[in-house]
């Protein structure tokens, strides 16, 4: 269906490219929900903010039908690097989606949302 859908036919899109340039490959966009001839249309992280408190905000893209988790790390050393759960089991709306890490870490916190199968 995806490919019937964006290319035109059930075979033509091949699963290793990204047509729209937006560093997806169709797979990638296939899975995430998102349009791969459209390069606005990523899963990606749209705006981060730290308080002087010390708490963090983010946003990042969805899609209705999709499960997301955010993840958060003080240190990318370690293998495997150290990612513990922030929020899990969260809703896609095809739209942003905002998330509060209200606990003050240290200087340098690292995130990441992961796309839940």
């Amino acid at each position: 269906q995806f490919d019937q859908q964006f290319f035109g036919s059930p075979t033509a899109g091949n699963p290793a490219l990204d047509p729209d340039g937006d560093g997806m490959d169709n797979l990638k966009e296939y899975l995430a929900g998102t349009n791969p001839l459209d390069p606005a249309s990523v899963f990606q992280i749209t705006s981060f903010a730290r308080t002087a408190g010390g708490s963090a905000f983010l946003s990042f893209t969805s899609v209705t039908g999709k499960s997301y988790r955010v993840d958060y790390a003080d240190t990318l050393t370690g293998t495997p690097t150290p990612w513990l759960p922030l929020q899990s089991n969260i809703q896609g709306t095809n739209g942003p989606i905002p998330i509060t890490d209200p606990t003050p870490g240290p200087s340098r916190r690292f995130y990441r949302v992961v796309l839940l199968p």
